[in-house]
């Protein structure tokens, strides 16, 4: 009798595991099936089309790793509510790519959700940007406000856009560093400080009066 119940139970646990396995194999096909005919809608540019890119997310040189049955599975449920990461390269090849497009005339640069870049991949944009000006074509910046990231690439637009209760926030790239070496031996300072290397710069306030050449 005990043998049967036991029996009995692990024939509801195998029957509930293979459910369970079947279940989550059937959602990854449709899942596959959904992304192979997103894939079948060709984009059909016509003459005098305006390319909108649209900055919405963190420039990266190289993507995060992300599992792919995981990536499948949030985009499925819509899980994933963070923006994804756009890879630089990508963007500089869009660019190029639509400078030698004759059917695209504008480039319209929509910077509203760009996040903070940093200053070498937004030069690497812009100097794409100015080869598609070469081209002779016209480039149009739009936002409702600009931090300075986002200004820094609507500056080499043709044009500007702002809403009217608009703001720029421009911080500046220059930097002031101190130092403090006289003043802390007027002062009868000890100090103990252990450096290596020639570009290791954070000390050097303590133990200069200048900008070394290295930094």
């Amino acid at each position: 009798m005990i043998a049967k119940i036991f029996k009995g139970i692990w024939a509801g646990i195998n029957f509930s595991r293979r459910l369970i396995i079947n279940f989550l194999f059937v959602l990854l096909v449709i899942v596959f099936i959904a992304g192979i005919s997103s894939d079948d809608d060709k984009i059909i540019v016509e003459e005098g089309s305006v390319l909108r890119l649209n900055l919405n997310g963190p420039l990266v040189e190289e993507k995060l790793y992300v599992d792919p049955i995981e990536a499948a599975l949030n985009d499925a449920t819509s899980g994933n509510d963070q923006p994804s990461e756009i890879l630089l390269d990508d963007v500089v090849e869009v660019i190029n790519e639509a400078a030698k497009d004759s059917r695209i005339s504008v480039l319209l640069l929509d910077l509203q959700e760009m996040p903070k870049a940093h200053l070498n991949k937004l030069k690497q944009i812009t100097n794409a940007i100015e080869g598609f000006k070469q081209a002779g074509k016209k480039v149009i910046a739009t936002g409702y406000y600009y931090t300075q990231a986002q200004y820094y690439i609507a500056a080499h637009a043709d044009e500007i856009a702002m809403h009217p209760y608009g703001s720029v926030a421009i911080e500046g790239y220059g930097m002031y560093p101190l130092y403090f070496k006289d003043a802390l031996e007027k002062l009868e300072v000890t100090q103990h400080i252990f450096r290596v290397g020639t570009f290791k710069s954070a000390v050097e306030p303590f133990i200069r009066n200048d900008m070394s050449d290295a930094a």
